[in-house]
């Protein structure tokens, strides 16, 4: 059943949006079916209320403020002005007055129930509130009760809105862009079945295309958000489209006006107010001005955004103003000071999840507590009523207790679940390296001695280690500069992992150092790996933020794991005697001019060891215990001090 056309353009002017996640939650309607304007004497108010909300949240709050100061307004009336408050409140960063406005939303439905429609407007309304103010668990119990009202209602539109809002959980609360990606496209494709389609649905996806490093489909979909904010003006809106598409334009076209464009877009979020859009736009704007090489700017703007996102609702805009302040402290060659801030952004984020871990288990122990008493209260109803019926008393008591017991169990499954995804993430932030999105070293060992150390050697197809390492990466940093190795190091990372299988094992090993290990491969795969990586890094140069660009090569190693075939050794001291054959294979490579690739591969050791296939890989070769294979002729000797440029 879809909604009639008046409705949809009701939907689109009136659809709030709460503080620094933007979610969308359904309106509600300042008019009644059974009431004109001329009956209800606040419609015309709450009409300006819900208009303000997004594009002047200051004016909304006064608006919201004035009805509620009557204390007589009827329950409909007052519910509909705190969701006008509540919003109003998130979008400026007031959290206390945004909680407690949903808080009494939620109240005046259950003490008063209303028809469905309002049922479902009013939690879900509620429900983005609290989402917004950090109450995840709270939140999605709401978005629950709207989403069965919405499913017997037949309502597309508040089907809609459920998508979304669990699109943005997956996306912000459980750092899961791709689970988000999929639910966006549901949403996408509903919104323009039933034409409510809006500037914040193409806003928020948009923004989680840039989480999934889809930059160029990321600026298509802000142009289509533009056009919306265009179509029905949101001023609030269209300055924060307007930050994100100048950002992205000046990383992926070079444009030369995009810090005049966003120190203008600031001041005028600055006058709305619009806390969490200025310090978007200040971090966007320390970005681009360390791109362009002015780190001290970049500092100081970066400094300028946490300061604006002090606010608890603004968490993500604080983690992301502190990492710009990371890049440029690097930038300024200030080590020690980079490092600080990036334990104190690390730390953020895991208080965060510890905090929404706590908060589910509270949510949890007020539901275990309130089974109890409702159990309680109800088996002193039955006594009384059926006191005589000892039968059918004990027999009612044992089915509640089933019941309750199968209810408090679902309730632990739900929780358990919750809590195992927050755990992953924090595992997943103690295994990345920061600034390549890799694995880092210690998570590499810990995959190769839970992968290697179990896997079955055969003659021929073994697992493969590679040692790969950038040419000059010094002489680059010094001529460059810092920013410009780092945008390198992240690129490079970039097209390493798309050169390689999704179960390959791909990491940061050290510096300007990446280790890579593959499942079963043949010495000709292996050879044919080495020659895709290294032509995938040769063959395209790399962007510099002045619009000239830079050629970068690698040189390669690797050798097989177990070496041998026969090699009875298959622990963890045995692949890590094929890094140190790789290793020789790298600076083999390297002293043979660079931009190449070496390979040690063993036939049959026959009381060959690996220190003397180390010390004389050429001997080896000769008495038909190895292969050497390489894109170019080896030079096993060579200056150690030179390797290191």
């Amino acid at each position: 059943m879809r909604p009639s056309r008046t409705r949809r353009r009701s939907l689109q002017a009136l659809s709030p949006v709460c503080a620094v996640l933007l979610f969308l939650a359904l309106p509600l309607a300042a008019q009644t079916t059974t009431a004109s304007p001329a009956d209800d004497p606040h419609d015309a108010a709450l009409v300006r209320c819900f208009g303000l909300q997004r594009s002047e949240p200051a004016q909304a709050i006064a608006i919201a403020e004035s009805l509620l100061a009557d204390g007589a307004l009827p329950v409909l009336a007052e519910i509909k002005a705190q969701s006008c408050l509540g919003m109003a409140s998130a979008l400026a960063g007031d959290t206390g007055r945004a909680l407690a406005a949903a808080e009494r939303m939620e109240q005046l439905i259950d003490a008063n129930p209303q028809p469905n429609a309002v049922a479902l407007r009013t939690y879900s309304n509620a429900g983005a509130i609290l989402h917004a103010a950090g109450q995840v668990h709270r939140a999605l119990a709401l978005y629950d009760r709207a989403e069965r009202i919405a499913l017997a209602e037949e309502s597309e539109v508040a089907q809609l809105t459920t998508l979304i809002n669990v699109a943005l959980i997956h996306a912000e609360n459980l750092d899961d862009p791709d689970g988000a990606e999929t639910l966006f496209q549901r949403a996408i494709a509903l919104s323009e079945r039933t034409g409510t389609r809006d500037v914040l649905l193409d806003y928020n996806h948009a923004r989680n295309l840039l989480r999934l490093g889809r930059q160029r489909e990321a600026l298509a979909a802000f142009d289509a958000a533009h056009a919306q904010a265009e179509r029905v003006p949101n001023t609030l809106m269209g300055h924060r489209i307007d930050a994100e598409r100048t950002a992205l334009r000046h990383v992926l076209d070079g444009s030369t006006d995009a810090r005049d464009v966003l120190e203008t877009t600031i001041a005028a979020q600055r006058a709305l107010p619009d806390p969490a859009g200025e310090a978007i736009s200040l971090t966007l704007l320390a970005r681009t001005e360390l791109a362009d090489g002015d780190a001290e700017a970049a500092l100081r703007n970066a400094r300028a955004a946490e300061q604006v996102a002090q606010s608890d609702a603004f968490l993500r805009e604080r983690v992301d103003a502190i990492r710009a302040q990371v890049a440029a402290l690097r930038a300024l060659q200030q080590p020690e000071a980079a490092l600080d801030q990036a334990e104190r952004a690390h730390t953020l984020e895991l208080g965060a999840l510890r905090r929404l871990n706590l908060q589910g288990l509270a949510d949890l122990q007020a539901r275990l507590q309130d089974a109890d008493s409702a159990r309680e209260l109800e088996r002193l109803r039955l006594e009384r009523q059926i006191q005589n019926l000892s039968l059918d008393r004990t027999r009612l008591a044992r089915n509640w207790a089933v019941g309750s017991l199968i209810a408090i169990g679902l309730a632990v499954l739900a929780f358990v679940l919750f809590q195992r995804r927050i755990n992953l993430r924090l595992r997943r932030l103690s295994t990345l390296d920061a600034l390549t999105g890799l694995i880092n070293r210690r998570a590499a060992t810990h995959r190769l001695d839970a992968t290697l150390a179990n896997g079955v050697p055969g003659a021929s197809a073994r697992a493969l280690i590679l040692l790969v390492d950038i040419d000059h990466f010094k002489q680059v940093n010094d001529r460059h500069g810092h920013a410009v190795g780092d945008l390198i190091l992240t690129e490079l990372s970039a097209r390493l992992k798309t050169g390689c299988r999704p179960d390959d094992v791909v990491s940061r090993w050290g510096g300007e150092e990446f280790l890579i290990a593959c499942g079963q491969v043949t010495l000709d795969q292996a050879r044919a790996v080495a020659e895709r990586l290294r032509a995938a890094i040769a063959d395209v140069s790399f962007p510099l933020p002045d619009g000239q660009r830079v050629a970068v090569t690698i040189s390669i190693g690797f050798a097989p794991y177990p070496f041998f075939p026969d090699h009875e050794d298959h622990g963890a001291e045995a692949w890590q005697d094929a890094i140190r054959l790789a290793d020789r294979a790298l600076y083999a490579a390297k002293h043979s001019g660079r931009n190449a690739w070496v390979g040690l591969w063993g036939h049959d050791a026959d009381g060959t060891d690996i220190d003397s296939v180390l010390r004389d890989p050429l001997q080896a070769e000769r008495a038909r215990r190895i292969a050497i294979v390489a894109s170019r002729a080896p030079n096993w000797t060579g200056d150690a001090a030179a390797d290191a440029t």
